[in-house]
Formats: structure tokens, sequence, C-alpha cells
């Protein structure tokens, strides 16, 4: 059964969307950019930056951001800023002279040498594209005065890739769509948003696939338009894009929604007695449950729809694992549980 709410808009934005982010890119003045930059080069833009952006009054405010040098930590934790999308695929691969910066509540991620040299990240759970943004540019705003930005009157903010150039701000939401998922009409959904300046990406962003029908929705165009305008443009997107996938769920025959009906059940079967599970089992029982809240189907599960929202990453492997060498049943049965406790309740 889903949570009350006050109305039709609200209820769909709720249960489908699972996070909100804002980032933010941004290049040192004086620098090249990563891409054209030799190690020596990279090395000392990583010292300036860890050394100056301690100065900020903001940071010093609110907190220091931590330090986490990505040559220095084991595989697993890079694994679990990545599956925490506090860092990129990208970053995550890159050999060496990288770091990211993340607040204690990790609402807060900055990745240096990345594509950019700064790709400041605000973090929200559910549908909070503006708070995301907030945080983001709290930060942006108090590291622009202790560095100095690459910026140019006609073409805004200097970006690595020119998509990025005028604000450079790339707005996302993670997105449950389990209908379009089903259904043929998502390739013509995606080339639709795309024609429109959005791009429809997998649960880690470009070049992944989708996870238990997540997806993320971003904007593509960053110039000649300003910051509040990307966002609101963005909600009503996604707005729409959310009411389609609802009415595609309305419109199921009766065959269609038995099997959906009959797929959900088995998963609540496995979620409930399942002594293990692998990730690939757990993101289906995940998403068939949180079908379940939307079809008003009678199981026993969690009325909070944050808890919903984050399963989707307490189930990946490096949040579940304690070292990387523990045994894979181990891995299994803790993943098993994880998925019970939080998303049932008891009979």
């Amino acid at each position: 059964m889903l949570t009350q709410y006050s109305d039709t808009k609200t209820m769909q934005l709720e249960e489908s969307v699972v996070s909100s982010r804002v980032r933010l890119a941004r290049n040192i003045s004086g620098y090249p950019f990563p891409g054209r930059m030799n190690q020596e080069q990279k090395s000392k833009l990583l010292e300036e930056i860890k050394t100056q952006i301690g100065e900020a009054e903001f940071i010093k405010a609110a907190g220091k951001l931590a330090w986490i040098d990505l040559n220095a930590v084991d595989k697993r934790t890079k694994s679990l800023l990545l599956e925490k999308h506090l860092i990129s695929p990208h970053l995550f691969a890159l050999p060496k002279n990288r770091a990211v910066m993340t607040g204690l509540d990790e609402r807060i991620s900055v990745m240096v040498n990345e594509e950019d040299h700064l790709r400041i990240q605000g973090f929200s759970s559910g549908y909070d594209l503006e708070g995301a943004y907030v945080i983001a540019k709290n930060v942006d705003q108090a590291f622009e005065n202790v560095v100095e930005y690459a910026f140019d009157t006609k073409k805004g903010y200097l970006t690595s890739c020119p998509t990025n150039l005028g604000t450079g701000l790339r707005a996302s939401v993670m997105l449950f769509l389990p209908a379009l998922a089903l259904d043929k009409q998502l390739a013509e959904e995606s080339e639709r948003l795309s024609c429109k300046g959005y791009t429809l990406r997998g649960f880690y962003g470009e070049g992944t696939k989708s996870q238990g029908a997540v997806f993320q929705l971003s904007n593509q165009v960053t110039l000649g338009i300003g910051e509040e305008e990307i966002l609101t443009q963005l909600e009503n997107t996604v707005t729409k894009l959310i009411e389609t996938d609802w009415q595609l769920m309305e419109d199921w025959s009766p065959n269609e929604r038995f099997a959906r009906e009959n797929h959900i059940w088995k998963s609540y079967g496995l979620a409930r007695y399942a002594k293990g599970l692998n990730l690939v089992e757990a993101v289906e029982i995940a998403s068939d449950l949180r079908l379940a809240r939307r079809m008003g189907l009678d199981l026993p599960l969690n009325r909070k729809i944050n808890d919903f929202n984050k399963i989707v990453y307490q189930i990946q492997t490096a949040h579940i694992s304690s070292d990387s060498e523990e045994d894979r049943k181990e891995r299994l049965m803790r993943r098993a549980l994880l998925v019970r406790k939080a998303l049932l309740v008891d009979d």
C-alpha cells in the first residue's frame, strides 16, 4: 500500500524518483584541461586544490570536506564511492593523480582531475532538484572565493567538453520506470527525449545499462540558458515522463497485469525465504516489490519509500562486502537479509 499523498502528481513523483543530483563542471585558470595535462601538472593541481579549498570560509563553517586520494585507498573503497555515485566510472578508471572530496553526510562530492579539474556534485534523496542545486552552488561559490575559475564573458564557464560550456550545469534524476522498461516504446521515448535536449541513460550514466528499471535522466544543453531554467525545464520533462510511465501501467491488459502480478509474487517469495541473493536477483526483487506498491498489491511491504530508494545502492557489491577476501556465500546471505529487513514487514 502506498503512503498517503496530497495529490496524484506528488504521489507519482515520490514513488518514481529515487534520487536527484546537480553537477557543476569547473576548471582552474592557468592550467590546461585534464586531458591535456601531464602527470606533473595534475599532481601540482591536486596539491593546490587540497591546500586552497580548505581555506574557504563556507567549508570551515560547514566542517571540512574529507579529502580522499584515490591512489591511496583500496579497490573496495573506490568501488563503494562509485556505487554511491560519489565518483564516476571515468574517475574510477584513471591510473593516478585523482581525488574526491566528500561531505560527512555524502550529499556533497567534488571530483578532482576527472574530465574537468573540478566536478562539484550535490545530492538529494527522492525528488529534490532544488535541494541538490543549493548544495552544489554553495560549495561552488565558496570555491570561487579562493580559486580563479576559467571563465569567458561570452561562453561562460570553460569546460573540457563543449557540451558543458556555459553554466557547466548537469542536473539529473534517477527514475524508476517499470512500465517503460517493459514496453517497446522505451527506445522511441529515449529518442524523443534526445531530440528535446535530454539523455536517458543507465544506472551509472553514460555507457551503462539500467538496473531494475532504474534510469538516469539528465539535461544536455548548458549554453545559452540559465541555471534555474535548466532545473525548471528538467522538472517539467521528469513530470511528463513519469506520467507516461504510469499511464502505460494503467493501460495494461488483464493478461499483462496478471503476468506482472505473478512475477511479483515469485519475487516476494524469494525476498521472504531466500537464504542468499546475488546482485541481479536482488535488483529484480527490489524493482518488483516497488512496483507492487504502485499496483496496490496486498503484500506486507515497508511503507517508507525512502527505504526503497536507499536499497538501490545498499545491495550493490561493495556495500554488502566487509572486505575483498570475504567468502561469496557470506555476501549472498547478507544481501538476502538486507532485502528482507529493508523492504518487508512481518505478515
